[in-house]
């Protein structure tokens, strides 16, 4: 038996993954599929969805990046002539109603993917998986995890306006680089360090003491203040693990997506076959085809992450019994 719970762990954390589906249920599988939606996504960053959100956002900007910022729509605003303020206002007014529409989405979808954190920690604690009562006796925990999580990241933007703040003051661009990296890097490192221990230890204090998230932050800290070692040996292993797993998810992908493409080609074939004299009725049956094609690669990438995912909180939940010498986790 090694002396570092991060190596201790692992064998645990593999049972552990493979008791919570057994006996196997399609229904409960679809749940943690669903489940990877909102949570699924390697070492935890700030949101999870935050690149798909940061490239839908520019999308949405570059909608209405014509005529001004209002949103041209080709065709209809060809060869009107007439009321031309009424048009330019009534525009404008769709435009803020699809940018307040699109950001109370986004915010609405990371509280729930805040709140389903706790939901997937109580599936790993109880091994019975149940998201919707699970989702609302955590939704105070997933506001309070929001909060912290809006905090990050406006510490986060401040530490990017840091190099505009020194080209502005007149410094040079190299050193304002050197500078830059000098102290946001640091910064960097310890905002993803905060984001991981928060998701792998903060949330399971809170749901072990019923604690509130600065409370429990408090005790984690503790924890890993006295037990340094072991928390350095944590961190090399979770980054030594995400490489494997990384590996491990390109070669099945590899492997999959072969059936999955012959799929496709078979697909393309029998709708160029049945439908090639009938343009619009054939494009419409190439574009169900394309995304049932899409769906079935979906499925596979989320079932691959189901399995990954539930590994590694298995793995964070065992070293936390480490850490707090308990049992968290109930069979």
């Amino acid at each position: 038996m090694s002396d570092f719970y991060a190596l201790e762990v692992i064998e645990k954390a593999i049972e552990d993954t493979k008791k919570l589906f057994k006996p196997f249920s399609f229904k409960n599988w679809l749940k943690m599929v669903l489940l990877m939606v909102f949570v699924g996504g390697g070492l935890n960053s700030f949101f999870r969805i935050s690149d798909i959100i940061s490239d839908l956002g520019e999308q949405v900007f570059n909608l209405g990046a014509q005529t001004d910022g209002s949103i041209a729509f080709e065709g209809v605003s060809q060869g009107v002539t007439g009321f031309v303020g009424a048009q330019e206002f009534t525009r404008t007014g769709l435009f803020a109603l699809l940018i307040i529409s699109f950001f109370g989405i986004v915010i609405a979808w990371i509280i729930c993917s805040r709140i389903m954190e706790f939901v997937f920690v109580k599936i790993c604690e109880t091994k019975k998986i149940s998201i919707l009562n699970n989702f609302k006796s955590n939704i105070k925990n997933g506001l309070s995890l929001f909060g912290f999580n809006v905090l990050m990241f406006l510490f986060t933007i401040l530490l990017i306006t840091i190099p505009f703040g020194l080209f502005f003051l007149g410094i040079e661009p190299i050193p304002v680089i050197i500078i830059s990296i000098l102290i946001i890097l640091p910064f960097m490192i310890v905002l993803s360090l905060v984001s991981m221990f928060t998701i792998d230890f903060v949330i399971v204090r809170m749901l072990d003491k019923e604690k509130n998230l600065i409370e429990s932050w408090k005790d984690v800290l503790k924890m890993l203040r006295d037990e340094w070692k072991q928390t350095i040996v944590y961190i090399l292993m979770k980054i030594a693990l995400g490489i494997v797993t990384g590996i491990i998810t390109f070669i099945l992908l590899f492997v999959l997506m072969i059936p999955i493409l012959l799929i496709g080609v078979f697909l393309a074939i029998i709708t160029y076959l049945i439908f090639t004299n009938f343009t619009v009725l054939g494009i419409i049956m190439g574009v169900l085809s394309g995304l049932i094609v899409l769906l079935i690669l979906l499925l596979v990438l989320l079932s691959i992450e189901v399995l990954i995912q539930t590994f590694f909180r298995y793995f964070s939940i065992r070293v936390y019994e480490k850490f707090s010498d308990i049992d968290f986790v109930k069979g």
